[in-house]
């Protein structure tokens, strides 16, 4: 295949500059002038003339980062080397069952498109919904916040638009942009290939060639929305919280992942076979990586909703924002989330509504272990957190933890914990009407107040895992 000559080539010529291949003349007098070479031979690899209308030659001038010896340095050209020359040339010819997974890119776009250094924005996600094209950019891992102010132009073929700011976000997390499909000629039922470009003063963003992968022809009322790591704890907590949705009558899980989206995969593959869930590819770039992966993950989390949010609209009447050990639980035993807010549809939400929000009750082990012994449900799969931990504080505490499911339709911009750009929130009494229960530290938590309402999800929960992995 084209694209895998394209990256064995690059591969060969990194394993060359680290094993001194590359002449060290050649090096010290013009450090691109092997790289010009490659450009061609990658090129061609791609089937590709550098003369070739809308071919993706690359000019590699500047590629190249030298170390105080006057050698290559092998670590900044592998991932400018990837970035400016490989990647542009696969995906070029690639086509939409080779690009897109779902309605969503297959290469996450985040570790594509962003490892540079520099004090730019990071991007997010490019979608199309409504008839427009839209993109997510991160700008909460920049120090400047004029990118809010840059303009920004998007570049489909020959034709180009300026983008419009799709709301504004006050604290400048998150920069939504959109541009209508009419203006650059888009056709939403194949993948396309967009550029995005931001300029302010002698400042230039450009995130080139991004493709956007036609939308899923599916319709829901209620889905979740969430992010997770990899690591084996996140993992092994994922089908249970899946499953609980599903029993709460959510359509679909959409889960962001941020690290190894094949390792999840590992795990998940039947929950996603069955329908129940999409992964997406959301990798940190390099810029990222240095990062401690708490601070990385809360960076891209409002990104991440706000994608979700806009890929929902059209597709989904509801969608709830909230983590894999958060659970929305009914207050009313007979009652699930989706019959909730369908019966409050007719009674309680007009159109001013923008979105609903629960108040956070923190659930774990009880202070006494005995009592905690008695109270821990012992079926089979019995280490589920709605099995192990039935025990919460006297009342609702740290009061400013809450989380929403929003109208995507009815709101522009949401910071995690509320509507920061829309319509009108609406508060669920925690009493009466519905909480979130949250399985935060809840192991080493010491609860005095048994509570074990969420026992009555132990077994549908069961029942849907050994449905969906047998058993």
């Amino acid at each position: 295949m084209r694209h895998a000559v394209a990256v064995l080539t690059v591969a060969a010529v990194l394993r060359a500059c680290r094993a001194g291949g590359t002449s060290a003349s050649a090096r010290r007098t013009d450090p691109g002038a092997s790289l010009k070479n490659l450009a061609a031979d990658i090129n061609r690899a791609a089937g590709h003339s550098a003369g070739e209308s809308g071919s993706p030659a690359v000019d590699v001038d500047g590629l190249v980062a030298l170390d105080a010896q006057g050698r290559v340095d092998t670590e900044v050209l592998e991932s400018r080397l990837y970035d400016k020359i490989a990647i542009r040339a696969i995906h070029h010819h690639d086509d939409e069952a080779a690009t897109c997974d779902k309605g969503y890119p297959r290469q996450s776009m985040i570790a594509k498109y962003n490892d540079i250094s520099g004090d730019v924005p990071l991007f997010g996600d490019l979608l199309t919904a409504e008839g427009r094209v839209y993109a997510v950019i991160n700008c909460r891992v920049v120090r400047d916040e004029g990118w809010h102010r840059a303009t920004w132009t998007f570049q489909h073929g020959s034709k180009t638009a300026v983008a419009s700011t799709f709301g504004q976000d006050p604290h400048k997390h998150t920069l939504i942009l959109y541009v209508d499909h009419k203006a650059l000629n888009i056709d939403a039922t194949t993948v396309q290939h967009v550029s995005i470009r931001g300029v302010i003063g002698e400042k230039t963003s450009v995130f080139d060639h991004v493709p956007l992968c036609p939308p899923v022809d599916d319709r829901h009322f209620l889905t979740a929305c969430t992010s997770t790591l990899t690591k084996d704890k996140e993992l092994a907590a994922l089908p249970e919280w899946v499953a609980y949705n599903a029993v709460q009558g959510f359509d679909h899980s959409y889960i962001y992942v941020n690290d190894d989206v094949d390792r999840a995969r590992l795990v998940l593959q039947p929950l996603e076979d069955a329908g129940l869930l999409t992964l997406i590819n959301w990798q940190p770039s390099q810029r990222q990586r240095s990062r401690k992966i708490g601070t990385r993950h809360f960076l891209e989390q409002q990104a991440q909703q706000n994608s979700c949010l806009l890929r929902a609209r059209g597709r989904s009447t509801w969608v709830a924002l909230h983590d894999t050990d958060e659970f929305f639980a009914p207050v009313d035993y007979g009652a699930t989330v989706e019959s909730m807010l369908r019966a409050m549809s007719v009674t309680k939400l007009d159109d001013s509504i923008g979105a609903v929000q629960a108040q956070t009750w923190f659930y774990g082990v009880h202070a006494n272990a005995s009592i905690q012994a008695t109270t821990h449900k012992q079926p089979a799969l019995s280490n589920l957190a709605l099995a192990k931990y039935a025990s919460r504080d006297v009342a609702a505490i740290n009061v400013s933890y809450t989380k929403l499911i929003a109208r995507p339709e009815h709101v522009s911009y949401v910071s995690v914990h509320m509507v920061t750009l829309g319509m009108l929130t609406l508060p669920l009494d925690a009493e009466s009407e519905m909480r979130l229960v949250h399985y935060k530290n809840a192991d080493a938590s010491g609860y005095n107040v048994v509570d074990t309402r969420m026992h009555a999800f132990v077994e549908p929960v069961i029942k849907v895992l050994k449905h969906v992995y047998g058993g």
